[in-house]
């Protein structure tokens, strides 16, 4: 994070942009999470080595 606010001429402000990304990345997460799910429990998609 510090590198990437550095990059962009935004150091010092690496709270503000955590502050700014949080709601996005729950949400990517709980997407993901969900689609992760729906591939195991509905489609019965699972490990190749668990028979």
């Amino acid at each position: 994070m510090v590198a990437a606010s550095a990059t962009v001429g935004l150091l010092g402000r690496e709270g503000l942009t955590l502050r700014k990304t949080i709601i996005p990345t729950f949400y990517y997460l709980v997407v993901t999470g969900l689609i992760g799910l729906a591939l195991v429990y509905g489609f019965h998609f699972t490990d190749a080595l668990m028979n």
